[in-house]
């Protein structure tokens, strides 16, 4: 057993390289140069299983990649949705497992401060994997496959395009004192405009989000 925080990419990347028969990945947000050093460092022979949470307003916000997605498929990973997953669980060779709050983005793996665990105790690694083989056996877990990410992108490429907020450069106050207020006043619409206006986003995206899982599992 080990304590992982950041930078724990390094390990990661060893443990990938090391694997011979299976990685098992249960991961909401997936970033596509993260995914390809994956797929540069493991055996051709070992089999990828990717459990991931499929919601537009990721995709369309650049917080979780499609073309992350598209890589898994390329290699013949079978990529599994499962809405509400957060978990982050990374299983080589059902002999060990990494739990973390580290997501495959570079925050997740090295800026961010994440905590996880390595472990390497049969009896546990064996009760990680078959809560992994149990998520993707659940109801709610749906194969994805490239029609269904070629769907998602045109939905996302008719949206608008998200923009960069500029803050005033002599906006100098410390970035943790600031609250929600003072962040909607310098967007120009007030607090109660501002909040309408995310929540408004939120659930159209969320709703698109929705009538496309029911268009493709239907």
């Amino acid at each position: 057993m080990e304590i992982l925080k950041n930078p724990w990419k390094e390990l990661f990347l060893e443990k990938v390289a090391a694997s011979k028969a299976s990685i098992k990945i249960c991961c909401p947000y997936t970033k596509a140069p993260i995914v390809k050093e994956i797929l540069k460092l493991k055996p051709s022979a070992v089999q990828l299983e990717v459990v991931t949470s499929f919601k537009l307003i990721n995709y369309h916000a650049g917080a979780s990649d499609l073309k992350a997605l598209s890589l898994f498929l390329a290699q013949k990973a079978k990529l599994y949705n499962h809405q509400p997953v957060h978990a982050k669980v990374y299983i080589f060779d059902d002999k060990e497992a990494i739990v973390s709050s580290g997501n495959l983005t570079h925050g997740g793996l090295v800026k961010n401060y994440e905590y996880g665990i390595l472990l390497d105790r049969p009896e546990v690694v064996k009760v990680v994997k078959s809560d992994f083989d149990r998520l993707v056996q659940h109801s709610l877990t749906g194969l994805i496959v490239d029609k269904h990410l070629e769907k998602a992108q045109e939905i996302i490429d008719q949206l608008p395009i998200k923009t960069k907020l500029n803050i005033p450069s002599d906006f100098t106050e410390d970035l943790v004192s600031v609250n929600l207020k003072t962040t909607a006043e310098l967007l120009g619409g007030g607090q109660k405009s501002f909040i309408v206006l995310m929540q408004s986003i939120k659930t159209f995206l969320s709703c698109i989000n929705y009538m496309l899982l029911k268009h493709l599992y239907s």
